[in-house]
């Protein structure tokens, strides 16, 4: 069994593994809470990392080992962190691989697929930068997310649209949390029109207003460590989580992901502006629409 304790010598620093991750940091005399901090990245990730319980991503790899060489530990020159990341990103696709299920069949089918994935669970976590979330919205607002196209033809968008709107029905159901936050820029893209902008952003204060739905807004002038994500995402439990993909979505069981996709969601909500400021936002932006429409 290979020693976990880093060489001096680059040409015999171990495989990567979550032991090799905790000697270099052990290296530099830093605790997890102060790595993670300079890195940028979640504690919860640096300690299931590793502790072994996650494997390690490429971003969080790069991320730490880059500081790490900051502090001091020679081994890491510019070469072996890109060697070792890309050892992470081999794990990372055989994860892939193993444990992603991609979007299949028509539009609204997959709609429905994320319907049974909201109804069976009881906390939703959500996130988008630039689109409206998807059970927030209306059915305006989704006919235009759900323009026909070559790729969507009229009674695929109809039957997608009116999924959706079964979707937003849970927000309803009290035995359900719902725990958003929305990036500004999709509040202020007004999508049909100033007035039909206005009707949406009108909806969400209604909807925000339950106490099981908790709306905040990631206003574009936050001061952030890193930029937001460009793509949406939703956690449905601990057990699923759907992500935005270039093609279309994806629906992800993988444990690890999760756990990702989890802590990136604390840190957002973190970010983002109180309840009560999210919704005072909203009123201001209606009020712009209407005078404008």
């Amino acid at each position: 069994m290979p020693d976990a304790q880093p060489s001096s010598s680059p040409d015999r620093l171990p495989p990567l593994s979550g032991e090799l991750l905790r000697a270099l940091r052990e290296q530099t005399g830093l605790s997890q809470n102060q790595a993670r901090k300079a890195a940028g990245v979640g504690q919860s990730s640096l300690s299931r990392t590793e502790a072994g319980e996650s494997r390690p991503t490429p971003r969080l790899v790069r991320a730490v080992l880059q500081v790490y060489a900051q502090h001091g530990v020679g081994s890491l020159t510019p070469e072996r962190i890109d060697e070792l990341v890309e050892q992470a990103q081999a794990l990372e696709a055989e994860r892939v691989d193993a444990r992603v299920v991609l979007q299949s069949g028509s539009a609204h089918r997959f709609q429905w697929r994320i319907h049974e994935a909201e109804r069976a669970a009881r906390l939703v976590r959500s996130y988008h930068p630039s689109v409206i979330i998807g059970p927030l919205q209306t059915r305006s607002y989704a006919g235009a997310v759900f323009t026909p196209d070559e790729q969507l033809d009229e009674q695929d968008a109809a039957q997608s649209v009116d999924a959706r709107m079964e979707r937003a029905q849970l927000l309803a159901d009290p035995g359900r949390s719902w725990q958003m936050v929305q990036n500004e820029q999709a509040l202020r893209w007004p999508v049909g029109g100033y007035g039909q902008q206005a009707e949406q952003l009108e909806s969400i204060v209604r909807i925000a207003a339950q106490p099981n739905v908790s709306f905040r807004v990631l206003a574009l002038d936050t001061v952030a460590p890193r930029p937001a994500p460009v793509s949406g995402f939703h956690l449905y439990d601990d057990t699923q989580a759907l992500v935005g993909t270039e093609s279309g979505s994806t629906l992800i069981q993988d444990p690890d992901y999760i756990a990702m996709y989890a802590q990136l969601h604390v840190e957002l909500s973190e970010l983002a502006l109180p309840e009560n400021e999210s919704l005072e936002l909203l009123r201001h932006l209606v009020h712009d629409y209407r005078e404008r429409s």
